[in-house]
């Protein structure tokens, strides 16, 4: 089984102007774990998570001794959040970019969301993103193939 056979449609796509504030609307409301970020020639860019977000509103975050301590207790004042639902996505979103073209094996796929903490990848084919995989989609399929026999990813 390959990639292609089980990713989906990225329906969802933003672009680095985009203000945060739709970014967010966007994983609120299509319930999905990352936005794409495409050039306008519609190469990918980046992506832009939950996380990504959460890491901007807590700019006072530091670790000390495997601990996360907060400095910042503003984090919530309107004025703040209103500042970063105005960003451009481009400064919030992931340019370190782990995708997968749509010919690899699923147990590539699974390996690099595992080994980089990640729960979904972009597939992409000559720098053009064509669809998205995710954690969810390999459990569909586990889940299916384990109702009906034997299972080869």
């Amino acid at each position: 089984m390959v990639v292609g056979d089980l990713m989906v449609d990225a329906n969802r796509t933003v672009s680095g102007p985009t203000p945060v504030r739709r970014v967010i609307e966007l994983l609120l409301g299509d319930d999905v774990d990352s936005i794409p970020v495409l050039s306008s020639q519609g190469r990918l860019e980046g992506l832009v998570t939950a996380g990504d977000v959460l890491r901007r509103c807590l700019p006072g975050q530091v670790r000390f001794l495997d601990v996360f301590v907060y400095l910042d207790g503003d984090w919530l004042r309107e004025e703040v959040l209103r500042e970063l639902g105005d960003l451009p996505t481009s400064q919030i979103m992931s340019r370190r970019i782990v995708a997968v073209g749509p010919g690899a094996s699923v147990g590539k796929a699974v390996g690099l969301m595992l080994e980089h903490g990640l729960r979904q990848l972009p597939v992409v084919e000559d720098e053009a993103l064509v669809g998205l995989v995710g954690r969810r989609e390999v459990l569909e399929v586990l889940y299916t193939r384990m109702t009906k026999g034997a299972i080869e990813i």
